[in-house]
């Protein structure tokens, strides 16, 4: 009989932990999220060179910690549609495309309903011009924001160490009512109760 119950218990402990496990793993790191956003856009990006006469095309990036992302992406979803040549666009011959990374980042802000969790908000923005005929042209912009609610416990594993643009500061949790009336009325109503027995006491 007791052998018995403590298989039961075990059973019931093993089904928990694969239980939380798979819940955790719904979680998507920052890093994994960002990931996503420039998957989108690298599926823009050749949606739009669709309309550009020229296979061959220079293409640089501005200066940006994720630009590797980018020329990752891109590179790994041509499927020899075309010949790039990235990081340099003083080039004879090809197309020059130039692409700016104006935002891509993640930030924390506080969740109006409950001081344990947190919005996540990832941006991205990214602006083109290429080089036709002389001159430059603007390729439609790609802009894209995505949010969820995540729990404060939950920072240490959505963070990155690796990559610090996929992480932000977290804000101080929202001070409760209490908080912030209830509890300096209370100190301050002890110390002047304090104060008051100090110099009753002196002038007894």
């Amino acid at each position: 009989m007791y052998k018995g119950n403590i298989k039961y218990i075990f059973i019931f402990f093993l089904i928990s932990c694969i239980q939380l496990h798979s819940q955790d793993s719904k979680l998507k790191t920052n890093f994994d999220i960002l990931d996503s956003l420039v998957s989108l856009y690298s599926d823009n990006f050749y949606n739009n060179l669709k309309f550009i006469p020229g296979k061959k095309i220079c293409i640089k990036f501005n200066e940006h910690p994720a630009k590797w992302i980018f020329e990752s992406k891109i590179l790994g979803k041509n499927e020899g549609r075309y010949s790039f040549q990235t990081g340099d666009t003083n080039h004879d011959n090809c197309l020059k495309l130039e692409v700016s990374i104006n935002d891509f980042s993640i930030k924390y802000l506080n969740e109006p309903e409950s001081s344990d969790s947190l919005i996540r908000i990832f941006n991205i923005k990214v602006t083109s011009n290429i080089e036709l005929s002389g001159k430059l042209d603007a390729l439609p912009q790609f802009t894209k924001t995505i949010k969820d609610t995540i729990s404060r416990n939950d920072i240490d594993y959505v963070k990155s160490i690796q990559h610090d643009f996929a992480n932000s500061p977290v804000p101080e949790p929202k001070k409760t009512m209490f908080e912030e009336i209830i509890q300096p009325l209370i100190i301050i109503t002890s110390a002047a109760v304090s104060i008051l027995l100090l110099f009753t006491v002196r002038s007894n």
